[in-house]
């Protein structure tokens, strides 16, 4: 009887514990893309591809062109198009899929996956779903419905930190 319970409490205090260093190294993954996003990202390029519900490619566009500067959780997106620049706040968080960029700008929140991040080069993506029952775009003159879209965007810093 007394065995049991000795068997019981290892477990638990295993299980316990192994909670705890699983928590330490998802904080510290964390703190360490924070500590590689700081710093001012040049966009090379922005691609949305857009797809059916059977996960086909209807067909990809070039997206905006936004310049960032991250730190300490402030943010300043940088329109090249219309040189506007908005300011806001981001964090990393971890999801299954990894760490994403939660970036908060103009009231808009956008959750990018974090692809690639080995300084000087990051690469971002974030897959949208159809925000209503129909989304359509236009491709190739052709206005179509689509199911989800994807948006990749490539940046590089001049002063990343590794």
């Amino acid at each position: 009887m007394k065995l049991n319970r000795l068997l019981i409490i290892l477990v638990i205090a295993s299980a316990v514990s192994g909670c705890a260093k699983k928590s330490n190294e998802t904080n510290e993954q964390i703190a360490t893309a924070s500590a590689k996003l700081s710093g001012t990202w040049v966009q090379q390029s922005s691609a949305i591809s857009y797809y059916d519900d059977l996960d086909n490619l209807l067909g990809t566009v070039s997206g905006p062109m936004v310049n960032l500067k991250l730190d300490n959780g402030s943010v300043q997106a940088i329109d090249m198009g219309s040189d506007q620049t908005q300011a806001g706040q981001y964090s990393v968080i971890t999801q299954s899929r990894g760490n994403v960029l939660q970036m908060t700008v103009g009231g808009v929140t956008h959750y990018y996956d974090i692809t690639l991040l080995n300084p000087p080069n990051l690469t971002l993506s974030e897959t949208i779903g159809g925000l209503d029952a129909t989304p359509q775009v236009t491709l190739n003159g052709r206005t179509m419905a689509y199911a989800k879209s994807v948006q990749e965007n490539k940046y590089t810093s001049p002063d990343a930190r590794n």
